[in-house]
């Protein structure tokens, strides 16, 4: 995940620039053209743990 982010966001090669994740979290990148035919990488999401709200522990014994 960190070498997507550092080659799509273009974030020079030892930049003191990081990131943080928790497992399964989710990160999710948006392919667009702008209207001059460029095409750009963009950030939707990152570290997303919202679905995991949705698990319920199960009761001890």
């Amino acid at each position: 995940m960190i070498t997507a982010h550092t080659l799509l966001l273009g974030i020079p090669i030892g930049s003191p620039a990081g990131f943080t994740h928790n497992h399964a979290s989710i990160t999710r990148w948006q392919h667009h053209r702008n209207r001059l035919g460029q095409s750009r990488w963009m950030l939707d999401r990152h570290n997303d743990t919202e679905h995991l709200s949705l698990l319920t522990p199960e009761p001890t014994p």
